[in-house]
C-alpha cells in the first residue's frame, strides 16, 4: 500500500543512479541540494545527545552501518561523560563535541540525530535544517505546537528530510486500518482508544542520579537549560527532565506521542479541534510536575474523536481499537487487523464478508524506522514520521498538556497559537504559553 505521500515526495526527492536526479530536485534550495545522497552513497551522521536514548539510537546506526551504508562521525554533549559514552557507542572514532553548532559545521555531514531533552528539539532542528542536514529527531517532535509548525515549515522551504523518531509508525498495521476506513469496513469511525501504562513502583521517570556530574568541571548546566528558565544546578531536573514542565510534558510528550502518531496515518494528519484532558499525581507525591496517571480526550473536525490513557502505577492498559457505527478495528500486532461487525449491522457484515462476523488483514511489512529515515534522504522511499504528521501530532497531545494544566479544553490556531476551545467551535482567548523566544514571529500562518 502506497503512502498518501508517497507519489509527491518520489516526484520531488528520488535520486537514481540512471540520472534522474535533476527532476528530482526541482524548487529545492542549494542546501538540500547539497543534502541529497545517492543510492549508493554513505549518510554521515552526528549524533546530538548521548543519554540512554541518544546512544541506543548512535548504537542502532553504527550496527547497521554495513547494511545500511552510513557512518556516525561526530557526536556531541554537554556532560564530557556522555561526550565519551557516545564516542565508544558509534565505534570509537567518532569526533566529539560540547557545542552542538559546531558539530553542524563538521566536514561532509549528512544528518544529524537530535536526541536531547525536548526543550532543545526545535532549536537544533532548525539550526541542523539551515545548515543543509537532513534530521532524525527522537520524539516528541518538540515541546510545544509554536516549534512543530516553525520545523515543519523550514522542512518545506528546505526540501530537507526529516523524520520523528516513533517506530510505531513503521507498523504495517496502520497503513491496513487506514485502507479499511477508506473502505468503509467499519462505517463512519466515531472514537478511537488508545494508551501506554506502566507499574513503576519507584516513580516513572526516576532514573539514576549520576554523583559524577560536576557543573562547571564536566558538565554545562546553562547550555543544558538553554531557553528553559534559569535556575541553579538541580540534578534532579538534569537526570530526571520527564517529570518537570519546562523540559517536558510527561506522559503526553513521552507515551502519548507513540500511540498518537500512527494513528495520525490512519485519519490523513487531521488536526485537531479542541482537546480536554483529566488525571494528576495519584500515587507519587514527589517533586513531580507531571501526572502519573492521565487521559486525553480529542476532538477532529470530521467528528471523531480520540482517547488517549495511561498510567504510571497501573500497567494494564486498553486495546489500540477504532470503534465504527458499522463495525470495530483492532490493531493486533504482526502487521494484522481485525475487525469486528456491530451486532445491529451483523447481517449486512456477514453478507459482504462470506458469512463471517469477523475478518483479519494483513498489512504489509516497512522497513526499520531509521533505515526508513536514510532511503528517504536518497529519494528512495517515503517517511513513516515526516514533519507534517509530526506537527499533527504533536498539536494533539500539546493541547492535552496544557488543557490538564489549565482546568479546560483548549483548541490551536496557526496564527493565534493555543486558545480557549467551546464546545462547537473555537474561541480567541489566549490560554496556552507563548512560543519560545527564539521563534519570534516564525511559527505564525499556514505551513
Amino acid at each position: 500500500m502506497q503512502d498518501k505521500n508517497e507519489v509527491k515526495r518520489r516526484d520531488f526527492l528520488k535520486v537514481t543512479a540512471a540520472g534522474a536526479a535533476g527532476i528530482a530536485l526541482v524548487g529545492r534550495t542549494a542546501k538540500s541540494f547539497a543534502a541529497t545522497k545517492g543510492a549508493n552513497d554513505k549518510i554521515r551522521i552526528g549524533g546530538i545527545g548521548c543519554g540512554g536514548q541518544g546512544r541506543s539510537l548512535i548504537g542502532a546506526f553504527t550496527d547497521n552501518a554495513a547494511d545500511w551504508n552510513c557512518e556516525v562521525v561526530a557526536v556531541c554533549d554537554v556532560y564530557d561523560k556522555r561526550k565519551e559514552m557516545g564516542k565508544e557507542r558509534a565505534g570509537g572514532n567518532a569526533k566529539v563535541y560540547h557545542d552542538y553548532e559546531d558539530l553542524l559545521q563538521h566536514p561532509d555531514l549528512d544528518a544529524v540525530i537530535v536526541a536531547t531533552p525536548d526543550h532543545w528539539h526545535a532549536k537544533i532542528c532548525l539550526d541542523a535544517l539551515d545548515s543543509g542536514l537532513n534530521v532524525y529527531c527522537e520524539k516528541p517532535f518538540s515541546h510545544t505546537p509554536y516549534e512543530s509548525l516553525a520545523v515543519h515549515k523550514k522542512v518545506q522551504q528546505t526540501g530537507l528530510t526529516l523524520q520523528v523518531g516513533s517506530q510505531h509508525t513503521a507498523d504495517g498495521s496502520y497503513y491496513a486500518a487506514r485502507q479499511a476506513v477508506q473502505d468503509g469496513l467499519i462505517g463512519k469511525p466515531v472514537w478511537t482508544e488508545t494508551g501506554y501504562s506502566r507499574n513503576n513502583p519507584n516513580g516513572e521517570w526516576n532514573w539514576t542520579i549520576d554523583d559524577d556530574a560536576k557543573p562547571g568541571v564536566n558538565l554545562d548546566w546553562d547550555k543544558w537549560l538553554g531557553y528553559a528558565p534559569k535556575i541553579p544546578w538541580d540534578p534532579d531536573r538534569y537526570f530526571r527532565f520527564r517529570k518537570y514542565y519546562d523540559y517536558s510534558g510527561g506522559i503526553a510528550t513521552d507515551l502519548f506521542y507513540h500511540k498518537l502518531a500512527p494513528f495520525m496515518i490512519v485519519f490523513e494528519d487531521e488536526m485537531p479541534m479542541r482537546a480536554s484532558a483529566g488525571g494528576g499525581k495519584f500515587i507519587f507525591k514527589d517533586d513531580r510536575e507531571v501526572p502519573d496517571t492521565s487521559f486525553n480526550v480529542i476532538d477532529y473536525p470530521s467528528g471523531h474523536s480520540i482517547v488517549l490513557h495511561s498510567s504510571m502505577c497501573n500497567s494494564m492498559g486498553v486495546p489500540d481499537r477504532i470503534h465504527g457505527q458499522k463495525a470495530n478495528l483492532d490493531i493486533i500486532g504482526d502487521n494484522k487487523i481485525r475487525i469486528r461487525a456491530e451486532k445491529p449491522f451483523m447481517e449486512e457484515f456477514k453478507d459482504k464478508h462470506d458469512g463471517q462476523e469477523e475478518i483479519i488483514i494483513q498489512g504489509e511489512d516497512r522497513p526499520d524506522h531509521r533505515k526508513n529515515f536514510l532511503d528517504a534522504v536518497r529519494g528512495l522511499d517515503w517517511l513513516h514520521l515526516d514533519s507534517k504528521r509530526g506537527y499533527a501530532t504533536q498539536v494533539g497531545i500539546s493541547l492535552g498538556v496544557y488543557a490538564l494544566r489549565q482546568g479546560k479544553s483548549v483548541a490551536w490556531d496557526e496564527t493565534k497559537g493555543v486558545i480557549d476551545a467551546g464546545p462547537d467551535d473555537f474561541h480567541g482567548g489566549v490560554a496556552g504559553k507563548f512560543p519560545p523566544s527564539f521563534l519570534g514571529n516564525s511559527w505564525k500562518g499556514a505551513a
